[in-house]
């Protein structure tokens, strides 16, 4: 008698998994999409991601791309290189600024900029492009897009850089130029 109840208990606590379980998953809608974009066609759904870039979000090679094609031009977006000079001076995304996020001098420079423009900040794989993300955070600022797989992703992709000194850039945008390289 006591094996037929530890059975009977037995089956009844796997029959209540199972229905939890069931019960717990939804059904997605007929795109695979929930929420307000939902039935947006793909394409469409792309197009209002690349033209709502306010916030701090970390956005692929390709929505980067798509991002600073849209905004080529507008003064109050700037694309921002945390590594070295010397790497800059390789290959860089047209336009950028470069400030390598390492200087004694980052806190001071990044103090200097608008609080009121949009950011891409990028480096060569994230790692000093998350660190410039983190102190920019802590400073106040509310609009940055950060290209966490880097300037060699942007490359493996084929996408175009340019390379030598585009200090003149900086002056434009009203950001501070970097100080003259020094010697390690």
């Amino acid at each position: 008698m006591n094996l037929r109840r530890a059975v009977l208990r037995a089956t009844g606590v796997v029959l209540l998994i199972v229905l939890a379980a069931g019960s717990l998953r939804t059904r997605p809608r007929a795109s695979g999409v929930r929420g307000p974009s939902a039935g947006i066609s793909p394409e469409a759904r792309q197009a209002a991601v690349v033209r709502d870039i306010t916030g701090i979000r970390d956005v692929p090679c390709e929505q980067a791309r798509e991002i600073i094609r849209e905004h080529q031009g507008d003064a109050n977006f700037v694309i921002l290189d945390f590594r070295t000079k010397e790497m800059f001076d390789q290959a860089h995304i047209e336009g950028a600024v470069v400030h390598d996020v390492f200087s004694p001098d980052i806190g001071g420079w990044l103090e200097s900029l608008d609080r009121n423009k949009i950011y891409l900040i990028y480096c060569t794989l994230g790692h000093r492009s998350g660190i410039a993300l983190a102190k920019m955070k802590d400073m106040g600022f509310a609009n940055i897009l950060h290209m966490y797989e880097g300037i060699t992703r942007w490359k493996e992709l084929g996408y175009e850089t340019v390379s030598g000194n585009e200090l003149l850039t900086s002056q434009e945008i009203n950001v501070p130029a970097p100080p003259a390289s020094t010697p390690r």
